[in-house]
C-alpha cells in the first residue's frame, strides 16, 4: 500500500514513506492523491503562463498571475517577462517540492530542493517558487480571495476574503502579499514599468484636462470681450457659430 503524502504544518515538510512490504513502493508519475510531492519538472505549457508538468502531474501556480494593475499597453510585454521569469526560474529538469493548495486539482505552490534532501530550505511555506517570482517584479499576488491592482497600478496588495482561503492557501497567502508590495514599492522589473505606465497616462489625462479648461477659459474671455464691443453677445456652446447655446 502506498501512503499519503501529508503537510505537517508547513514545516519540516517530509513525504510519508510507503508501508508495509519490503521496498518501496513504485512512483505514481501523475502524483493521483497526493497532496504534497517530489517530482521533476518535465514541461512548461507553451501558452498557459501559469502551468507546467512536474512529472507528468500537471501542475497550476496558485495565488499568482502576471503584473497587470490596469496597464493594459503593455500587457503582453508583461505576460512574456513572466512566462521567462518562470523558466528561468523552474528549468526543465529542476527538482522540486509540490504543496497542493487543495486535495484536488492542480492548483500549487512549488519549492526548488537542494541536490541532495527532500525538504526545502528555508522549510515551507517560506520561499515558494510562487514567492520568488513575486519578489522578482514580473508576477504579483492574484486571486478572487485577494484585493490586487487589475485598476490601479498603485494599490496594494491585501488579503481580501480569509474565509475563502483553503488551510494551505492561507500559509502562503501572507508572504505572497508582503513580496508584492515589497516589489511594488521598490518599482521592481514589471512592477516598476506597469507604475511608469501608469503615471504616463495619468500625466497624460492631467494634461488633456488642463488643456480643456485653458481652452474653456479663452472662450469665455472671447465671448465677453465680444459681448462688451456692442456686437452683441452669443452663447455659442459648442462652437457650431449657433448662438445661445451652453
Amino acid at each position: 500500500m502506498r501512503g499519503r503524502p501529508a503537510v505537517a504544518g508547513l514545516v519540516g515538510l517530509v513525504l510519508v514513506a510507503g508501508c508495509g512490504g519490503g521496498g518501496e513502493p513504485e512512483a505514481d508519475p501523475f502524483h493521483f492523491d497526493e497532496t504534497t510531492f517530489i517530482g521533476t519538472v518535465t514541461e512548461h505549457h507553451p501558452y498557459d503562463v501559469y502551468k507546467l508538468q512536474v512529472d507528468k502531474a500537471d501542475v497550476t501556480l496558485d495565488l499568482i498571475g502576471p503584473v497587470g494593475g490596469g496597464c493594459y499597453a503593455l500587457e503582453d510585454s508583461l505576460r512574456d517577462q513572466a512566462q521567462a521569469a518562470k523558466e528561468a526560474a523552474l528549468p526543465v529538469g529542476t527538482r522540486v517540492l509540490v504543496v497542493r493548495a487543495d486535495e484536488s486539482g492542480p492548483s500549487a505552490f512549488v519549492h526548488l530542493l537542494p541536490a541532495d534532501s527532500d525538504e526545502p530550505d528555508p522549510a515551507a511555506p517560506a520561499a515558494s517558487v510562487n514567492e520568488q517570482l513575486v519578489s522578482g517584479g514580473s508576477w504579483e499576488p492574484s486571486g478572487f480571495q485577494l484585493a490586487d491592482d487589475d485598476s490601479a497600478s498603485t494599490d496594494l496588495f491585501a488579503i481580501r476574503y480569509p474565509e475563502q482561503l483553503s488551510e494551505v492557501q492561507a500559509r502562503y497567502a501572507p508572504l505572497l502579499v508582503a513580496a508584492g508590495n515589497a516589489a511594488k514599492s521598490a518599482r521592481t522589473a514589471g512592477q516598476g514599468a506597469c507604475l511608469q505606465e501608469s503615471e504616463r497616462q495619468e500625466a497624460e489625462a492631467e494634461a488633456r484636462r488642463q488643456q480643456y479648461e485653458r481652452e474653456s477659459e479663452e472662450a469665455e474671455r472671447r465671448r465677453q470681450r465680444e459681448g462688451s464691443g456692442g456686437g452683441g453677445y452669443c452663447r455659442d456652446g459648442d462652437g457650431d457659430g449657433i448662438c445661445f447655446e451652453d
